[in-house]
């Protein structure tokens, strides 16, 4: 699977590839720049949450994001749900 996000400019600010087992997780904590560029007040940005398996499914989500943000990224049935939740 792989997760990349982007910001309202279309500038990537996190991209990575999990190769996980059923029932697995993995988990990413906000980089420092991420949390102080999300906590400036005028910055309202857009996010492009984009996730891809290997057998070619995709799901792409535009969202925003605040450091108080989780987002949750699940599969089942080769299906991608992607939600998030404040902290």
């Amino acid at each position: 699977m792989t997760i990349e996000i982007t910001d309202s400019n279309n500038k990537p600010i996190f991209e990575n590839t999990y190769k996980l087992s059923p029932h697995e997780k993995a988990i990413e904590s906000k980089s420092l720049w991420l949390l102080f560029k999300m906590s400036l007040p005028l910055n309202k940005d857009s996010y492009t949450i984009k996730t891809s398996l290997e057998n070619n499914v995709s799901k792409e989500i535009n969202m925003s994001l605040d450091p108080w943000t989780t987002l949750f990224i699940s599969i089942i049935d080769s299906s991608i749900f992607i939600d998030a939740s404040q902290a």
